[in-house]
């Protein structure tokens, strides 16, 4: 939950579970708190802390389509079909335990706080997370 090196805090990887070697990663400044979703198509969406939403290639690991939201995402991405049309949703806006210290107005300076969140959140730089929550729906296109 503290940054790796200077503007990585996170990061998405495929990995062999075999053997546990790196297959691609994607670094993040921030941490990545939501999950994954792959479609058969060899799409992977996920939602980074820092508001970006993303569909990767998931053979390669090439970020294919990015769309910075209004928030973090920590929700999990949706994709349902009608109308012949698929579409996937997720939820943005910083919540949760990490979010607590920003969405509270907590003391950063209190590294116990939040059980150690005040000081994790002070680290990565949690605190210039825009907040809000809204769901966030696109088309995907053949």
């Amino acid at each position: 939950m503290y940054p790796e090196k200077p503007g990585t805090t996170g990061k998405i990887k495929k990995y062999d579970v075999l053997t546990g070697k790196t297959i691609w990663e994607i670094p993040d400044p921030y941490p990545n708190w939501a999950g994954t979703m792959v479609t058969d198509g060899g799409l992977m969406f996920y939602g980074s802390l820092g508001g970006d939403f993303r569909a990767v290639d998931r053979e390669s690991g090439k970020v294919l389509w990015s769309r910075k939201l209004g928030s973090g995402i920590i929700g999990n991405p949706a994709t349902w079909k009608t109308g012949g049309k698929q579409y996937v949703g997720v939820y943005s806006g910083i919540g949760g335990w990490i979010g607590l210290p920003v969405t509270a107005g907590l003391d950063l300076s209190d590294k116990f706080g939040a059980i150690g969140a005040t000081a994790m959140t002070k680290a990565a730089g949690l605190q210039f997370i825009p907040q809000g929550g809204e769901l966030n729906v696109f088309r995907i296109y053949e």
